[in-house]
């Protein structure tokens, strides 16, 4: 039985919600939002959730910009859950897209995608859509007769994941839910710190377009997450369970200050490519050095080690983090000192581990799973900044800016880097969304980036252009690099 009929069925009395997009350092952070757009082929840029709210929104609301493809669109309106509001679109690009191939040449496709979305509030809420892309041009190697009837783009609907991605959103159970769910493509997603699994995206195949779900639980001084990467195929999950010690303990005023967390992964790799599993498991621990009304701080530290493999390997890690609000801002910063090494290291399931999992670094090395680290230490950092991000701004449709990044520098001199902007300018009349990620840094580099942006021209119509690199995965597990971009105009309504 699926995890996705599971979840179904236990949620059925229990609705379940958006999770919020910014980073938490809470000792039990949620995960992070899911977003709303149809996989693109980088699809890596994560979205800007703004806090909901109960206020109605503007007027204006249903001028704003719908879902982007790189990123889950800035979207006042849908920060606002708690109204009744059906909205549909469609959207046309020109679109060109490599064959995938080496010394493959560059196709040239139309993609129509049509989009409908019923959002009832808090509870309950989904947007459906069709990514269609149509071969206009096919270059060299020829590809149209793998197409469906010639024209619709075969490798996006060539295994039973690829349905997946019809379901661009699907939330059930408000954030006060002891048991809620969110579904869609998963971008910038972290159980917890991220120790495990951290900024995580299941968007960077373009020919694997997977439905993902978290699935997030309350009971008493416990919480836990389910992640699946897949809900149709066997691919990563991941389980966190953290419990409070103060709530076990019956002790009021202890209460969020001290917390212990297991947390335990396993991907099967037999779906948008066959890979070697991997299975990891850590546990972790910290302690509150500072609660005041707008900042927080936590002393945290953990161990964690490879399971299911002939040659053991262990880490250990000890961090600081401080978040809070200052002058109408969110802020959040995290400092790590890692000891690593052989099979295991903090954050295995990261930003680029749909890429790594072919190909740890480079385009033809060995996948994350088979390399082996030298044994050393890393220091980690993550800073997110987010401005404009309350409900008040948010229905004021002022602008709004989230920056969020992640560094990881190794003593045997690799470098690993991501970085992500999501930004909304007043009156919502135009965003934009990027990301870069880098693995690899002055050993065998790899560069992954891609950005997009919108401008309204018309009450009902706006224009749109994205672009980016992208990795094609390959029958002998190595990955071909390639380029994309795209420029398109889309019309949309809501009631």
């Amino acid at each position: 039985m699926s995890l996705a009929w599971i979840a179904l069925t236990l949620l059925a009395q229990n609705p379940a919600p958006e999770a919020k997009a910014e980073i938490s350092y809470e000792p039990n952070p949620p995960a992070e939002t899911l977003a709303q757009p149809p996989p693109e082929e980088t699809s890596q840029t994560e979205p800007l959730a703004l806090e909901p709210q109960k206020q109605e929104p503007p007027p204006e609301a249903e001028k704003t910009l719908p879902s982007t493809t790189l990123g889950e669109q800035i979207d006042p309106a849908k920060a606002a859950r708690g109204r009744s509001l059906f909205r549909g679109a469609v959207e046309l690009v020109a679109h060109s897209l490599p064959s995938g191939t080496p010394g493959g040449r560059q196709d040239m496709f139309l993609n129509v995608v049509p989009m409908i979305s019923v959002d009832t509030g808090d509870h309950f809420g989904f947007e459906l859509g069709a990514p269609l892309r149509l071969r206009v041009f096919d270059e060299v190697p020829a590809q149209r007769d793998g197409d469906y009837a010639g024209i619709l783009r075969g490798a996006d609907w060539d295994q039973t994941s690829d349905y997946g991605q019809l379901l661009r959103d699907l939330w059930l159970g408000s954030d006060a839910a002891p048991l809620r769910l969110r579904a869609g493509p998963l971008r910038r997603v972290s159980l917890g710190r991220g120790l495990l699994v951290g900024r995580y995206s299941n968007q960077l195949n373009p020919d694997y377009h997977p439905l993902g779900a978290v699935v997030t639980g309350e009971a008493g001084p416990v919480q836990a997450q389910v992640l699946a990467s897949d809900v149709l195929a066997a691919r990563l999950f991941a389980l966190e369970v953290s419990g409070d010690i103060g709530g076990f303990l019956g002790e009021a005023d202890q209460r969020g200050k001290y917390h212990v967390t297991l947390s335990a992964g396993h991907d099967f790799g037999q779906a948008g490519g066959t890979t070697e599993p991997l299975t990891l498991m850590l546990v972790e621990a910290d302690a509150a050095l500072y609660q005041g009304e707008s900042i927080r701080s936590f002393a945290y530290g953990a161990i964690g080690s490879r399971l299911l493999t002939s040659d053991f390997a262990m880490g250990g890690m000890l961090g600081v983090s401080a978040d809070g609000e200052l002058g109408g801002a969110l802020m959040g910063l995290r400092l790590e000192g890692r000891k690593v090494g052989g099979g295991f290291r903090f954050g295995m399931f990261g930003p680029g581990y749909e890429l790594a999992r072919f190909s740890d670094l480079g385009f033809t090395q060995q996948g994350i799973s088979l390399a082996r680290l030298p044994d050393g230490f890393s220091g980690f950092t993550e800073l997110q900044l987010e401005l404009g991000h309350s409900a008040e701004l948010a229905t004021s449709r002022s602008g709004a800016l989230v920056f969020s990044a992640s560094a990881e520098y190794f003593s045997f001199q690799r470098l690993d880097l991501d970085a992500a902007v999501s930004a909304r300018l007043p009156g919502d009349v135009a965003t934009f969304t990027g990301r870069f990620t880098l693995t690899g840094f002055n050993q065998i580099p790899r560069y992954l980036g891609s950005a997009e942006a919108r401008y309204r021209f018309a009450p009902s119509f706006y224009a749109l252009a994205h672009g980016g690199i992208v990795f094609f995965p390959q029958p002998d597990l190595t990955l071909v690099r390639g380029f994309f971009a795209g420029v398109g105009v889309g019309a949309d309504f809501s009631h």
